[in-house]
């Protein structure tokens, strides 16, 4: 019997199971696999029939649940508070076959995963990246550089300049102030004498394997970026014809981890608890798939530096945050 057949008065009333006679024969085989064969009453309404249905839609979705204590307990849960709007919003966001709606949600988050990868693609192109001396993934590279260099007279680049030359005061970063990167006389600000194109303002690659000795493979990433020759850097290399990718980055960055971190939101309010839902390694890769978005707001925030979205190998950003931008991709909603 479906939820919405009409019942007899003279009838006696039964428990009523997922769907009609027909479907429940249809689908025994797919109940007794997953090991779920509840019954709903039929005087709890048209929503818990409704619910019931869905269920046997979303068989193939349970069956292929890792099943624990937990989703049990949930299972349970869900059966018992049917009409509940956490228990409608957990089968609209875990199992897509349940409905027409789910099934759109799910299509909708997939097209903005692969979205997100095909901007993570576009962020490693160098034409498009907004590279050169004053560019702020420059000043990282610098940032990296610096702390071992204390010869103003080879590395004149790392400190503080004024209109007499170089100082001794070690050049600073993320701050606007005439003793910062990108500021007064300073490297990588405007119209600054301080330049690669017109003298060598650090060492050259020669001059660091001579002083630092040849890198070999043992070498460290953190090691590296100090013996590595910054005029030769890429970072700030001015590309000719590149355009700033940050014009579209930006915006859809927004909009994707505005979207995941909704999904994310969501789906940490209809699980059990915080704790059930971060055992789950698939859950935490969508959490950390986020973070680095927020990191880099926050730092856009608390230094006022402009958004930059370019990834580059080379690049100072730590590797991690890098990987974990990539973590999109081992979402629930295609694993």
């Amino acid at each position: 019997m479906r939820g919405g057949d009409n019942v007899s008065p003279a009838s006696p009333r039964r428990p009523v199971a997922f769907g009609s006679s027909n479907q429940m024969s249809s689908n025994s085989s797919i109940n007794n696999e997953i090991g779920l064969v509840p019954l709903v009453p039929a005087g709890m309404g048209r929503r818990a029939q409704s619910f019931a249905i869905k269920m046997i839609k979303a068989a193939p979705d349970i069956a292929s649940k890792d099943v624990s204590d937990s989703f049990n307990r949930k299972m349970e849960h869900a059966l018992e508070n049917p009409e509940t709007f956490r228990t409608r919003l957990w089968m609209l966001l875990e199992f897509p076959h349940s409905s027409k709606g789910a099934r759109g949600l799910q299509i909708i988050l997939l097209s903005i995963i692969l979205l997100s990868v095909l901007m993570l693609y576009t962020q490693t192109v160098p034409s498009l990246g907004s590279y050169g001396e004053s560019s702020a993934i420059c000043g990282k590279v610098l940032n990296a550089y610096c702390p071992n260099k204390n010869n103003n007279t080879l590395d004149p680049g790392c400190f503080v300049h004024n209109v007499n030359g170089a100082t001794t005061e070690k050049l600073n970063y993320n701050c606007r102030d005439d003793n910062c990167f990108g500021y007064g006389y300073n490297f990588g600000a405007e119209n600054s004498n301080v330049t690669c194109i017109n003298d060598e303002p650090f060492q050259t690659t020669h001059e660091l394997n001579y002083n630092y000795g040849p890198p070999d493979f043992l070498v460290s990433r953190d090691n590296m970026h100090k013996i590595h020759a910054v005029c030769l850097r890429i970072e700030c290399i001015s590309v000719e014809g590149a355009r700033d990718g940050n014009v579209l980055w930006i915006p859809v960055e927004i909009f994707m981890n505005f979207c995941f971190t909704v999904e994310l939101l969501l789906r940490i309010f209809v699980a059990e608890s915080l704790l059930a839902f971060v055992k789950d390694f698939l859950n935490v890769f969508d959490i950390l798939s986020v973070v680095p978005f927020y990191i880099d707001i926050f730092q856009t925030a608390i230094y006022s530096t402009p958004l930059d979205f370019a990834i580059l190998s080379s690049s100072p950003e730590p590797v991690l945050l890098v990987a974990m931008k990539s973590f999109k991709v081992c979402s629930p909603n295609i694993v």
